[in-house]
């Protein structure tokens, strides 16, 4: 995704994924549009929630029908409901979707950071779900809060991750997906793979 990205940006188009914003004062997962290389790294590193795409799908529209060149990253389903949505095939318009085991839900997130705040005092400032240490990317839930106090959990410690790898936590219709298979709606298919 990012290098796909970076090269649209630099040739004037632009790049939608997934980022962490706060909206009404919650910290939320929200796709957002990156124009600029620096607006681009917020929408790296994954998120596992369901990401908000409603709002962004007239705005892509309008660029389209500008002749802007548009990469759309997301789960399957979403790619699939952005092409429902635009009801004609674009040729300015790229699509990249993700090998997904299913995602839980954005009300389940947020729950899970208003149990966080209310144990430690304090409102969640930075929120990532993998980090890179020693050269190793680790699935670790890294936790900064308003008042200073950071945390790092594991996979076994932490609570989202249990529920998450479990399978305890998906969006109702994850478990029936039709898209479940090598049958992907996008141009582009990516996955990751590393040893933990």
């Amino acid at each position: 995704f990012s290098s796909i990205a970076k090269r649209i940006i630099l040739n004037d188009g632009v790049a939608y994924g997934a980022a962490f914003c706060r909206r009404d004062g919650k910290l939320i997962v929200d796709h957002q549009c990156a124009t600029t290389l620096d607006e681009l790294d917020p929408l790296l590193k994954s998120k596992y929630v369901q990401s908000n795409i409603i709002s962004c799908f007239k705005q892509i529209q309008e660029r389209l029908n500008a002749s802007q060149t548009i990469l759309f990253s997301g789960t399957s389903c979403q790619i699939d409901a952005l092409y429902r949505y635009l009801d004609k095939k674009y040729d300015n318009l790229y699509t990249l979707d993700l090998i997904c085991h299913g995602v839980p839900g954005g009300q389940f997130f947020d729950d899970y950071i208003k149990y966080l705040e209310k144990k430690n005092h304090s409102t969640v400032k930075n929120f990532s779900f993998r980090e890179k240490i020693e050269g190793k990317i680790e699935y670790v839930e890294h936790i900064l809060y308003e008042n200073g106090y950071e945390t790092l959990k594991s996979v076994d410690k932490s609570e989202y991750y249990r529920l998450f790898f479990s399978e305890d936590s998906y969006r109702q219709n994850c478990y029936n997906c039709e898209y479940a298979s090598v049958n992907k709606p996008a141009d582009i298919t990516v996955g990751d793979y590393f040893e933990c």
